[in-house]
């Protein structure tokens, strides 16, 4: 017993040690009590230099990781006044730094009575009101910078500091008169400002920002919503901070194509960082507009990022605008043909970004990846072969580092790095790269769901090269081009026919019904958030408060029915995300599921060419048919006009164009074909609004009967398919339906 008497007289005498005593050394920590929005806060040693008499301490609330506020003890010379700490002193020009729109300076008594002085702030980024306050007791300097709520307890931890008891939450009236005037500074909707409040919209900045860099910009917009939607309900509309949200917004629409959602929201930011306290605002707007126009308006792009270069000179070196402008210089000089120039610039910023000490190592090391494969690309444009192999893979070592392996900025540089051997004419070398990103984009759902046409057709067009030159290879380089053509993902038809089959193909009734809920929901939620941006990129005089609650209200409940279905699903029903999850489905697959007498044709159009796949259950057979998308859609939109009989009765069915696009599509697979009685086709691109009936198998002079016609649905049946893999997902809704 005698080691349990030892530990209880042990346990006694830490709970007697006084607040100030846990408070010795960098990393102790002292309760402090509650802040005015009820969180619980203590104080952490981070910085503790006995040599110059400064301690410096955070204060963190709620389980946050990121502080609230700090505190800071030091030697002061006699004259020193709480005034002049917060005017002209180490810690004012610290928190100039960081602080702007910083009112008078305001006498005021810390709750014993001492003199203090209190300044109200607000955050450079995003317009956060904040205090700063000076104090002088026992012959040592007291300075704070923390959030409105947080005074009281800042006022305790100078107490704490002094070696007096820890108080708990002050009761309401007994707050000092510092506290009190803090306590006043708070957002436009007179509510007290919690460190929650704050604590989620820096959750979601860094989200917003990492969903970004890492190619996702379609969660990235969705994120900066919810930013700013917390933003403008706890410091009111048209804000300080407000700006640099809206920048973020317009930035992730213009990356998804959204180009005229972008300018709107552009317009909105245009005005809104007029009030910011952040002067670099203004020229990431510029910067960001170059970025999203350098390849639709380069000439006006350019104009832009000259301007933010322009801007960025007032900065140091030291600031982010400096590098920053720098880099969206060198994209846009780039796009306008100038890239020698470019690549220089590109060089500054990257030395810029690497300068030791600079603060967000996470964006500087994006950037540094971004301007490699810049660079890399400039070097493969002029034969410089090895040159841009090696900034490429320095772009690739830093986005594996950011993001792991499978985001899309990572597969892109699969891509650019295959594209690279493939323009020195290494096939094998290209082919390891293009299969790289290809095994990524099946291996993981949420890249796939992201894979877009343009990193398939150098892949495609590498593997035809190999098919011409390595005849042996042939069946097996077929069945690889059918892969790799389903990588780009289908379309809304598609993802609902998916979801379809595996409700009937669970044999699962109750599954039928969450997942059709699920899907409503997700629908609610696109188009509630659509709507929402919209209606957050108008002026605010021009914005109806009552329609945006009713939308924002929407996407919450949207978000939380899909929330508990998708929880629902992950519990009951385990097999669901691999019945939807369509990833290509092989060939052989594809082969085992046709009847003798059917076969399967999948085409995907691109810049020069489009792919055509024929599969029977003796093979697979290519080709690449000698029109690209642009002349696709121009003869499909001639040979629909003239099946159009509603505009006069003289309007004649171009034959001839018929017969063309048969030819040019299935005319190099006539021997494959024979024999086939039904044609399961895949179409995409401009074949999409094409009845693949209406094309014609033989030369048939203008004007003969059409009761006659040659036409491709009378020798075959024909079915329209939106993916290869739906015909799995239809033969098993087949097989079990009555």
């Amino acid at each position: 017993m005698k080691w349990l008497i030892v530990l209880g007289a042990l346990v006694a005498v830490g709970a007697a040690v006084p607040a100030a005593a846990q408070l010795q050394g960098v990393g102790s920590e002292a309760s402090v009590g509650a802040n005015g929005t009820g969180e619980s806060c203590k104080l952490r040693v981070v910085q503790d230099d006995q040599l110059r008499g400064l301690t410096r301490l955070h204060l963190y609330c709620d389980g946050w990781t990121v502080s609230s506020g700090t505190l800071y003890r030091f030697r002061v010379a006699r004259d020193t006044t709480p005034a002049r700490l917060l005017t002209d002193s180490t810690f004012q020009k610290g928190y100039e730094t960081r602080l702007a729109g910083c009112g008078a300076v305001e006498a005021t008594k810390l709750g014993d009575g001492t003199p203090a002085a209190l300044r109200q702030c607000a955050r450079m980024d995003r317009g956060w009101p904040v205090v700063v306050m000076g104090a002088i007791a026992g012959g040592r300097g007291y300075a704070l910078e923390t959030f409105p709520t947080n005074v009281r307890v800042m006022e305790a931890a100078v107490g704490v500091l002094q070696g007096r008891a820890v108080p708990g939450a002050a009761r309401e009236g007994t707050l000092s008169a510092a506290a009190r005037r803090a306590e006043t500074i708070v957002g436009a909707s007179g509510k007290m400002i919690g460190v929650q409040d704050i604590g989620a919209a820096e959750a979601l900045w860094l989200l917003g920002k990492l969903q970004y860099r890492s190619g996702n910009y379609a969660a990235g917009q969705a994120t900066f919503s919810r930013l700013l939607e917390i933003h403008e309900r706890v410091l009111g509309p048209n804000r300080a901070g407000a700006g640099a949200i809206l920048n973020e917004l317009a930035l992730t629409a213009g990356h998804q194509g959204h180009f005229d959602e972008s300018e709107r929201l552009f317009a909105r930011a245009e005005k809104a960082v007029q009030g910011s306290l952040d002067p670099e605002d203004a020229l990431i707007l510029l910067a960001y507009r170059a970025s999203v126009n350098r390849d639709r308006r380069p000439a006006e792009a350019l104009q832009w990022s000259e301007t933010a270069v322009k801007m960025a000179e007032r900065f140091p070196e030291t600031r982010r605008g400096r590098p920053f402008s720098l880099a969206i210089h060198a994209f846009v000089l780039t796009s306008n043909k100038r890239s020698a120039e470019g690549a220089t610039v590109a060089s500054t910023a990257i030395a810029m970004f690497e300068r030791p000490g600079g603060v967000d190592t996470d964006w500087r090391l994006w950037w540094v990846g971004e301007l490699h494969a810049l660079r890399g690309s400039i070097a493969r444009d002029d034969k410089r072969f090895a040159e841009a192999r090696r900034e490429y893979e320095l772009a690739l070592e830093r986005r594996e580092l950011l993001f792991g392996e499978a985001a899309p900025r990572v597969i892109e540089s699969h891509v650019a790095l295959g594209r690279t051997e493939q323009a020195e004419g290494n096939l094998d070398a290209a082919l390891k790269h293009f299969r790289r990103a290809a095994e990524l984009q099946v291996k993981h759902r949420t890249t796939l769901e992201g894979a877009r046409l343009p990193s398939v057709l150098f892949y495609l067009d590498t593997l035809g090269r190999a098919s011409e030159e390595r005849p042996a290879e042939r069946p097996a380089l077929a069945a690889e081009i059918l892969t790799a053509m389903q990588i780009p993902r289908g379309t809304e038809t598609a993802k609902a026919l998916r979801a379809m089959s595996a409700r009937v193909g669970s044999g699962d009734p109750k599954l039928g019904g969450v997942t059709r809920a699920l899907q409503d929901a997700e629908r609610k939620r696109t188009s509630a958030r659509h709507a929402l941006i919209d209606e957050l990129a108008k002026p605010v005089d021009q914005r109806q408060a009552k329609q945006e609650e009713l939308l924002k209200r929407q996407v919450r409940e949207a978000e939380e029915k899909i929330e508990a279905l998708e929880t629902q699903l992950q519990a009951e029903f385990p097999r669901y995300a691999r019945l939807t999850a369509e990833r290509p489905l092989p060939a052989d697959e594809v082969k085992a599921l046709l009847r003798p007498d059917e076969a399967l044709v999948a085409f995907l159009p691109g810049n020069q060419v489009t792919y055509v796949a024929l599969v029977r259950r003796d093979g697979v057979y290519v080709h690449r048919a000698r029109i690209g998308r642009n002349a696709l859609e121009a003869d499909v939109k001639a040979l629909r006009e003239s099946l159009d009989l509603s505009a006069d009765g003289k309007r004649v069915f171009d034959v001839a164009l018929a017969q063309r696009l048969h030819d040019l599509l299935l005319g190099p697979l006539k021997a494959p074909l024979a024999g086939a009685r039904h044609l399961l086709t895949v179409p995409s691109g401009p074949l999409l609004s094409l009845p693949l009936g209406v094309l014609v198998t033989k030369a048939t002079p203008t004007g003969a009967d059409y009761r006659t016609m040659p036409f491709l649905a009378v020798d075959v049946a024909i079915s329209v398919l939106p993916s290869v893999a739906a015909l799995r997902d239809l033969r098993a809704v087949a097989g079990r339906s009555s």
